[in-house]
């Protein structure tokens, strides 16, 4: 496994915080800088995993989810009331 930077552990935790699966967080390491990680490696950073990492890795974690559900949010698509509002416009 090759030894990872700051930079790219932040990456990865961003990545699981936004529900991006541990594949396609590697995907995106590869190419973004150049490193080829596994699926396992990227999975050690979230911490549901079963020896979490640590505590700015949780931190971290934790504030960029509430930032991007927070985001979410504010998209009216993303609320299930506004697209069965458009889907019952659409049918009628």
């Amino acid at each position: 496994m090759p030894a990872l930077t700051d930079e790219i552990k932040e990456f990865i935790v961003k990545g699981l915080a936004c529900f991006d699966s541990p594949s396609k967080v590697a995907d995106a390491v590869k190419a973004n800088f150049g490193i080829e990680v596994s699926r396992q490696q990227v999975y050690i950073y979230d911490p549901r995993c079963s020896q979490p990492p640590a505590q700015r890795w949780r931190d971290l974690h934790a504030v960029t989810r509430e930032k991007f559900l927070r985001d979410v949010a504010e998209i009216g698509v993303s609320h299930k009331a506004v697209r069965l509002q458009m889907l019952d416009r659409l049918a009628n």
